[in-house]
């Protein structure tokens, strides 16, 4: 007869899956069970965490002004991107510190296009 997992130990065996990075193999060995089900229970427990977290943090905007609000932050958050690849590529021998000061300069000329 088989038993039956609880809820603990399912969100265990995928915490440490999302934590460390291991395959199923690996972690079938640590908690003696078969890859097949660790697989499956890292599925479920996803899943579960993905349909009862995503309806509360990630709402969909319910007015114009929220759509304009994510929308500014997703223009800011690319050129912020943007910037940090042309600084990383030619600027590689500064450190962070250099890399920040010059992110402070560069954001506000970017175009807003991008």
């Amino acid at each position: 007869m088989r038993l039956s997992l609880d809820t603990e130990e399912k969100l265990t065996i995928t915490l440490r899956f999302l934590a460390t990075g291991k395959n199923f193999e690996e972690l079938h060995f640590e908690y003696m069970m078969g890859s097949r089900t660790v697989s499956a229970v890292v599925k479920e427990t996803c899943t579960t965490i993905w349909e009862v977290f995503q309806p509360l943090e990630m709402k969909p905007p319910s007015s114009k002004a929220q759509y304009v609000d994510l929308t500014i932050d997703y223009s800011y958050s690319q050129k912020k991107k943007h910037v940090n690849r042309i600084c990383a590529q030619t600027m590689d021998r500064f450190s962070q510190f250099h890399l920040n000061i010059l992110e402070g300069i560069l954001m506000p000329m970017m175009p807003s296009n991008l």
